[in-house]
């Protein structure tokens, strides 16, 4: 499903943003133009919204009146910064990818602007991991990996593409796809590619990842495995290099094999990372409560512990947002129910975010012995949110903290309060909420389909076709008159390119042809065709000249020839 909102824009005090349905678009600016003190600023550039002004004093009136209208899908939001607006001491102090999803990574970086969860609490400006704090100063090492024990990885994902550096499946299933979809979102929270442009940003960008698959659905479709997978699974995580090896999942049995793999993988110099389980009970669970292992509960958007969480300072350590994480799920059918990017919450979602921070900060500590630097680094430095002491012993954890040994320019430490007593929330399911962010795809340099337009007197109808991946031109057809030096003038019909024989788009929509073509009329012909596709606007404009001998009219020209086409039929 293809669905779209605009990422957050800049606003005044006197102008909101609103989402239009799929092709209600031109009714509702007509609505809109008609409603005296109510203005159009501008559409937001390809996607279906708008920046609406209105007088001063009457936002409550026209809120209400938008919100009424058919074909109005949202109305907000009150006025807010950029995605870039966060609260830094100095002009250098915070680096804000252009990943169009970040916006909806309140975990990161939860600033006013910031589009909160479906379905969440108030959320507390501050409830996050302080992340564009932290990759001001870095944004981790390739050389740093990070072991997601788990359903498996898509690593053909735009977001993960190139960040898989090695792969094991211990599952009894023929396929190394994740076709539960938990495993995919794990790694994209963790270390997803950053400033892309593409979905969203992982906490450690620049690490790499090893997908070891140890679960796998089965035919009832629930996600499960065994001990000894899982614990195979670590044991060749460390064998093969792994740093951080994250493990979002768990059962409330204990296993000794697991308990051994666990110990194994510290004493190789590995940090295990586990999740600390979604029963919302003080039980343990396993194998986040072994000694080797860093256990991490969920918090949610204000701030406190997630209903579902499990919980207890005798065995769960730190705190990391778990409820409403937008990441990364397979671009193929999956147990999630979405494709490309979803919302899940859960413990498992926590996980990933401290195993993220952990491989952030490990090239700090570039001894045999890092793991023991990075854990105690990323305990000293946790946050002391309501809950610490009794529902996990340090805190929620802060990127920019552990990375700085709690020197500024971290933003401040949240006030004190008495811990409040859990929520009751079910466990989260499998399914996951769709996020609007667009399918992972890459953003076509021209909307791929054919435009027409006119070459005005000098000349006839122009057709440009454009192919499926927007980058290319794969059909030119234009009729165009030609004065010779003597004679009449001619009239000829240009018709060129192929999907095997294109001229390029390149990057910003700009292309440029040369044709050297042969007729009856007019010999010896030379086509320039220069031109930029504009996708916002779905327009393309440029110049053409044609030049050729005709008989014994000599020397033929149609000298310059601006021309403008639109997108008549879209292949999208």
């Amino acid at each position: 499903m293809k669905s779209r909102v605009p990422p957050p824009a800049v606003t005044t005090a006197d102008e909101l943003l609103v989402t239009v349905a799929a092709r209600a678009e031109g009714r509702v600016e007509a609505l809109i133009r008609s409603h005296p003190g109510v203005a159009i600023v501008a559409p937001v550039p390809d996607l279906p919204a708008l920046v609406v002004r209105f007088a001063h004093g009457r936002r409550a009136a026209v809120v209400g009146w938008l919100r009424g209208q058919q074909g109005v899908e949202t109305v907000g939001p009150d006025p807010i910064e950029r995605p870039d607006a966060v609260e830094c001491p100095a002009a250098t102090s915070c680096l804000v990818p252009d990943d169009p999803g970040f916006s909806f990574q309140w975990y990161l970086d939860n600033a006013p602007g910031t589009t909160q969860p479906p379905g969440t609490s108030a959320p507390v400006f501050g409830a996050d991991v302080d992340a564009p704090l932290a990759w001001a100063q870095t944004r981790g090492k390739s050389a740093i990996r990070i072991a997601v024990v788990d359903t498996g990885i898509d690593a053909g994902h735009p977001d993960l593409a190139g960040k898989v550096v090695a792969a094991a499946n211990f599952t009894a299933s023929n396929t190394t796809a994740d076709l539960s979809g938990h495993g995919t979102h794990v790694a994209g929270i963790a270390a997803a590619t950053f400033d892309n442009g593409t979905g969203i940003a992982g906490m450690a960008p620049n690490a790499r990842l090893m997908d070891v698959k140890v679960l796998a659905v089965d035919a009832n479709g629930r996600t499960a495995g065994d001990c000894a997978d899982v614990a195979d699974g670590i044991v060749w995580a460390t064998d093969h290099g792994a740093n951080v090896i994250n493990l979002s999942l768990g059962s409330p049995s204990p296993c000794q094999t697991m308990a051994l793999a666990i110990a194994y993988a510290f004493a190789h110099g590995a940090l295990p990372v586990a999740a600390a389980g979604n029963d919302g009970t003080t039980s343990p669970s396993y194998p986040a409560a072994y000694n080797d292992a860093l256990s991490v509960a969920a918090t949610g958007t204000d701030d406190q512990i997630a209903g579902f969480s499990n919980r207890g300072a005798s065995w769960v350590e730190v705190a990391a947002p778990g409820v409403g994480i937008v990441s990364t799920v397979p671009t193929y059918d999956n147990a999630t129910g979405a494709v490309g990017y979803a919302y899940l919450s859960g413990t498992s979602m926590a996980a990933p975010l401290v195993s993220g921070i952990a491989a952030l900060i490990w090239d700090q500590f570039p001894t045999a012995q890092a793991n023991r630097a990075v854990e105690a680094r990323i305990l000293a430095s946790a946050q002391a949110i309501p809950g610490t002491g009794t529902y996990w012993r340090y805190g929620r954890v802060d990127a920019c903290r552990a990375l700085t040994a709690d020197e500024p320019p971290c933003s401040g430490p949240p006030a004190e309060t008495p811990a409040p007593p859990p929520p009751s929330e079910p466990p989260p399911t499998q399914a996951a909420e769709p996020v609007p962010i667009g399918p992972p795809t890459r953003t076509p340099i021209a909307i791929p389909g054919v435009y027409k337009g006119s070459l005005g007197r000098r000349g006839g109808l122009l057709r440009l076709s454009v192919g499926d991946r927007g980058d290319a031109l794969i059909r030119i057809q234009m009729t165009v008159q030609l004065r010779c030096q003597e004679g009449p003038a001619r009239r000829v019909k240009i018709l060129g390119l192929s999907t095997t024989s294109y001229g390029k788009i390149a990057p910003g929509g700009k292309f440029g042809l040369r044709l050297r073509r042969s007729g009856n009329v007019v010999r010896r012909q030379l086509v320039r065709v220069d031109g930029r596709f504009d996708a916002a606007t779905k327009r393309v404009r440029g110049t053409a000249r044609v030049s050729g001998v005709a008989g014994p009219g000599g020397r033929c020209d149609s000298g310059a020839i601006t021309w403008t086409a639109r997108l008549a039929s879209s292949l999208t």
